[in-house]
C-alpha cells in the first residue's frame, strides 16, 4: 500500500497537525489563546487517535497501527480501573487500621471544643444534644439548639449576648443559640483540631485532612479522610506547559488527565457519601460524634425542635 498518497484524505494527520499549531499557541502571550492551546490540543490528540482507529478499520492505513489507539485508551482504562478497584480500597483498609475507633467523652462532665467555627459545625448541635465551643475569627462562643419560638422572640440588636439565629440541617430550619465567652468553660475540655490538610504524592494523588482529639494538649485520638485523586472514567487529558492542578501543584510541561476525587475515612458511610447534598465537613463531623460515641437525636426529638 503506498501510504503516502492517502496522507492528505487521513483526518488523524490533519489532527495532529491542528494540536500541534494548538500546541505553540500555549506560548502566544495573549490571554485566551494560549489557554486555547492548553486545553485544545488533548482532545484533539484523542479524536486522532480515535480516528486512527476508524482508518485502520476500514483499511486507509495498515491494520496493525489499529494497536496504537487500542494500546492507548486500553492502557488508559486499565489504570483507571485499577484505582478504583484496588488502590481505594487499599487505602481504605489503611484508614480503617490507623484512625481512632473510640475517644471517651461525657457531654455532662466535658465541654467538646473545636478550633472552626462555621454553619457546618452548627449543624452538629442540632443532631446531637450537646452544648459546642466552637473558636473562629471572633472570640469564643458557647452554641446550642434552642426552642424554635425562641428565634422569633430574640432581641434584634446585632451586639446583644447571647445571639440566636436560624441553622438548615436535612432541609429543615431549627434555632440555635450561641453565648459569648471571655474564657473557656471551667469543666473538663476535649478538644478536636479541625483539619489540617497534607498533600501525599504520588502515582495516584491524595491530600489527607486530619482531625485530633487532644485533652490538656495531649492527643488521645485522631481521624483522617483521605481524598484520592483517580483517574475518571471519561478520558480528558491536557498537554502542554505550566498547568496547575489544585492541591498537587504545578506541572511544569507534560500530560495531565482529569482525575475524580473520591473522599474515603475507612468507615461505613456508604449511604451518607453517595448523598450530593450533604456537604463534607457535616459527614466528618458526625464521623467525630460517631468517635466519640454520641447518640443523635431521635426524630420526634428533632421534629420537636423544628420551627413550622
Amino acid at each position: 500500500m503506498n501510504l503516502l498518497r492517502f496522507v492528505p484524505k487521513l483526518a488523524s494527520v490533519w489532527l495532529v497537525i491542528a494540536a500541534l499549531v494548538l500546541f505553540a499557541l500555549q506560548f502566544v502571550p495573549i490571554p485566551f489563546v494560549n489557554v486555547l492551546g492548553l486545553a485544545g490540543t488533548g482532545l484533539l490528540i484523542q479524536l486522532a487517535l480515535i480516528a486512527l482507529f476508524v482508518e485502520a478499520v476500514i483499511g486507509l492505513v495498515p491494520r496493525p497501527l489499529l494497536l496504537v489507539p487500542v494500546l492507548a485508551y486500553g492502557t488508559y482504562y486499565a489504570v483507571a480501573i485499577t484505582d478504583r478497584t484496588v488502590v481505594v480500597p487499599r487505602r481504605d483498609a489503611e484508614l480503617r487500621a490507623s484512625n481512632t475507633a473510640h475517644v471517651d467523652f461525657d457531654p455532662v462532665a466535658e465541654t467538646l471544643y473545636l478550633t472552626a467555627s462555621g454553619i457546618d459545625e452548627q449543624v452538629l448541635i442540632v443532631r446531637y444534644d450537646l452544648v459546642l465551643v466552637l473558636a473562629g475569627q471572633s472570640p469564643l462562643s458557647a452554641v446550642e439548639t434552642a426552642a424554635p419560638d425562641e428565634c422569633a422572640t430574640a432581641p434584634a440588636d446585632p451586639m446583644a449576648n447571647p445571639q440566636w439565629s436560624r441553622v438548615h440541617s436535612d432541609g429543615v430550619i431549627y434555632c440555635t443559640k450561641r453565648t459569648w465567652l471571655e474564657t473557656m468553660p471551667a469543666q473538663g475540655v476535649l478538644k478536636v483540631d479541625m483539619p489540617s490538610t497534607h498533600v501525599v504524592p504520588g502515582v495516584v494523588p491524595e491530600y489527607i485532612e486530619r482531625y485530633s482529639f487532644s485533652r490538656n494538649g495531649a492527643e488521645v485520638g485522631a481521624f483522617a479522610r483521605s481524598n484520592v485523586a483517580v483517574l475518571s472514567m471519561l478520558p480528558q487529558m491536557s498537554i502542554g506547559c505550566g498547568m496547575v492542578d489544585g492541591f498537587f501543584g504545578p506541572l511544569g510541561c507534560g500530560v495531565r488527565f482529569a482525575r475524580d476525587i473520591i473522599a474515603i475515612d475507612g468507615m461505613d458511610h456508604s449511604s451518607e457519601r453517595r448523598s450530593g447534598d450533604v456537604l463534607q465537613t457535616q459527614l466528618d463531623l458526625v464521623r467525630v460524634a460517631e468517635i466519640l460515641g454520641l447518640v443523635p437525636r431521635s426524630t420526634e426529638e428533632l421534629s420537636g425542635l423544628a420551627i413550622r
